[in-house]
């Protein structure tokens, strides 16, 4: 009897562990879906501007954040004027560059409160924004910028989040960027 105590225990679970990583590949295949779809646009962009919109599209219409911001740390032509595309370069813009280049000090993509003065102005809804999602643009070792991806939900955006498909967008960006 003890024997087939241990037994039903152990077959529960593993039925349980089967279980997630069923729902984790599923949500994992659904997170290469949107983000299949998202690369898809990204290099069909041919300016900045649509690339910005692809990506404004994908983060707010797929993947359920609020908002997304990109900044380049290189100047922009006159024509690169989507609202959420800006120069950290244009100190009239924004004063607070070394913050925001200080954004992209790590190689991969990190998840974090909403916070500090330099990413604030970037957003029209800062006030609403609870976490975000920092994706550094890298080409090569040289720094392009950063992507700021936020949501008016505290846990949206955590340290726990798996952050390998934010990795690959900023990938696929800084590629796109450099080709732009």
């Amino acid at each position: 009897e003890r024997q087939t105590q241990v037994m039903r225990y152990k077959i529960q679970d593993y039925t349980a562990r089967i279980s997630d990583i069923l729902n984790t590949a599923r949500r994992n295949d659904v997170q290469f879906e949107k983000t299949k779809r998202l690369v898809i646009e990204l290099a069909a962009a041919t300016h900045l501007n649509g690339l910005t919109e692809a990506l404004k599209q994908s983060f707010t219409g797929e993947f359920n954040s609020d908002a997304m911001h990109l900044v380049l740390f290189s100047e922009l032509q006159t024509e690169d004027n989507h609202p959420d595309l800006s120069s950290a370069r244009s100190a009239d813009k924004n004063v607070h560059y070394a913050d925001i280049q200080a954004l992209a000090a790590k190689n991969w993509a990190y998840c974090q409160a909403f916070q500090g003065a330099a990413m604030a102005p970037l957003f029209t809804n800062h006030e609403q924004l609870k976490s975000s999602a920092i994706v550094p643009l890298y080409l090569a070792d040289k720094p392009l910028g950063v992507l700021i991806v936020a949501s008016k939900a505290a846990d949206h955006y955590s340290a726990q989040l798996d952050t390998l498909f934010l990795n690959h967008v900023a990938a696929v960006t800084s590629r796109c960027i450099g080709r732009i």
